[in-house]
């Protein structure tokens, strides 16, 4: 599946596209994930305080998180059996 939003350039200044990858602990992935639940929530209440100011100084914005147990499959081939 491909999205419009993850194929169109990130080229106009603010535009932010990054990914990191990194080794975790559970307790590590639950602050990460406690972490994007403020940043959603941050979202949210700009878009409401945003509600009142006139629609020509708004413009629509996506932000998109994902997160999961992921490695590198070159990594993964590399990894030692115990």
């Amino acid at each position: 599946m491909t999205s419009p939003f993850l194929t169109g350039a990130f080229v106009k200044q603010g535009d932010v596209m990054a990914f990191v990858q990194g080794m975790l602990t559970q307790a590590g992935a639950l602050q990460i994930q406690s972490e994007l639940r403020k940043v959603r929530q941050k979202l949210a209440e700009l878009h409401q305080e945003a509600l009142a100011v006139p629609m020509d100084q708004r413009h629509g914005t996506g932000l998109l998180f994902a997160l999961r147990e992921w490695e590198p499959e070159a990594f993964t081939k590399l990894r030692r059996s115990h």
